[in-house]
């Protein structure tokens, strides 16, 4: 008996210690409350979540009544093993609450009353922790009643999980929605302008043939001219924008089509005082499907913008190279994959763009340019993407680099339909 006994403890302690690991590698914070409100256990992500510090994994047998400050018997607080007791100063309608402060969302009463008195439902909610380093952090909490140790000890379970990231990217699903509305009414807009703008366009050419070739007034006609050239060009590329983009697939001489990429842009580079350097030694001979004047369309953008970004006696420089290993997002699930591919690369030495910029210089309308419409970039990353591919930037060691990431695919692949790519 005294061997079985042995046993059954020794089992009983290794499910406890498995137990433990588990609950120290979950990602949400978890605690265990006794009738008294004293914290018993306290999970590795909740104690990151109260000290805002990185904590190591804690292997416990059996519930510690050290963990935490809770309201004893007698009323008293004990010290928190995490840090002082005066990390925090209590708030209207705030209860000091494993170590720290707990604010229940739609909800006046006492947080851990609330908690402990619901039912065995529990409770479900979101609510605010107010963690040692002063910032809050936006959960979702969730609670529920177990039993203790002694058959009458009812301990509550308590569970917060981090919402700042769900928080986040549900601003960001709002922005974007909020900006595919823009674009579609843009798109709109920009049809119903363009055809008085064509009719205004003819009547400046009717009336600059009227005019005698020393007339003064021609200047007026030809500024007229000037701006609805200029307004058609915003309006070409918000509907180069919207609309679907259809990639017409077949082999592409890569090597030549940087070539005359670069010679597009020369006369412009050669007016700012930039040098143009135009590297395609890593290409190889063959030729991979893609859409060459859409292609040719993303790399004069790129190439007009290295310029205007570039000081005099700055440097722009076009390389290129195929079989690169590259790291591209699956639109559909999110992961990066590996694939063999072209790597399309265009530098400058230009000031460059803030980190915080990174992805915002790809958004419709942003721009650091004067005189830019903030198209471009949207529009070659819409492009690129329709090839399956990825366009992205980053600034480091004094330069901008713009990456052109083309998988490697046969003319008979499918590529993304009119739908997933508008």
């Amino acid at each position: 008996d005294e061997v079985a006994a042995a046993q059954m403890m020794d089992r009983m302690r290794e499910l406890s210690v498995f137990n433990s690991r588990v609950l120290e590698t979950v990602y949400s914070g978890i605690w265990v409350i006794d009738e008294f409100a004293r914290t018993i256990y306290c999970n590795r992500v909740g104690r990151e979540m109260l000290s805002a510090k990185p904590s190591e994994p804690r292997i416990v047998e059996q519930p510690n009544d050290g963990v935490g400050r809770g309201r004893g018997p007698d009323g008293k607080g004990s010290m928190s093993e995490f840090f002082r007791r005066d990390a925090f100063s209590d708030g209207p309608g705030l209860e000091i609450f494993l170590d720290g402060l707990l604010k229940l969302s739609g909800t006046d009463g006492v947080p851990l009353r609330v908690l402990s008195e619901t039912g065995a439902e529990g409770f479900l909610g979101e609510g605010h922790l107010h963690r040692a380093d002063g910032s809050w952090m936006p959960v979702l909490i969730q609670s529920s009643h177990m039993h203790g140790r002694g058959q009458d000890e009812s301990w509550l379970v308590v569970v917060l999980e981090d919402q700042r990231e769900a928080k986040r990217l549900a601003a960001e699903k709002l922005r974007a929605d909020k900006l595919q509305s823009m674009v579609e009414m843009s798109s709109t807009l920009a049809h119903e302008i363009r055809n008085p703008l064509m009719g205004l366009s003819a009547q400046a050419e009717l009336l600059s043939e009227t005019l005698p070739p020393d007339d003064s007034r021609g200047r007026y006609i030809d500024v007229i001219t000037r701006e609805v050239e200029r307004i058609d060009r915003t309006i070409t590329g918000m509907l180069d924008f919207t609309r679907p983009c259809r990639p017409r697939i077949e082999p592409v001489d890569l090597r030549r089509l940087l070539s005359d990429s670069a010679k597009l842009v020369a006369p412009r580079a050669e007016a700012a005082g930039v040098d143009l350097d135009v590297d395609t030694t890593d290409l190889d001979a063959t030729h991979p499907p893609l859409d060459g004047d859409q292609i040719q369309q993303v790399l004069l953008n790129l190439l007009c913008n290295a310029i205007d970004a570039s000081p005099r006696d700055g440097t722009v420089r076009l390389s290129a190279g195929t079989g690169k290993i590259l790291s591209i997002e699956d639109p559909e699930t999110g992961l990066i994959r590996n694939r063999e591919g072209t790597l399309i690369e265009v530098r400058d030495t230009g000031p460059g763009f803030p980190d915080a910029d990174r992805e915002a210089i790809f958004r419709p309308f942003f721009t650091t340019k004067t005189a830019g419409t903030g198209l471009g970039l949207p529009v070659s990353r819409k492009i690129v993407e329709a090839h399956a591919g990825a366009l992205d930037a980053v600034c480091r060691d004094g330069q901008t680099l713009f990456r052109i990431q083309l998988p490697t695919r046969s003319s008979d692949d499918r590529y993304p339909s009119a739908e997933e790519t508008s």
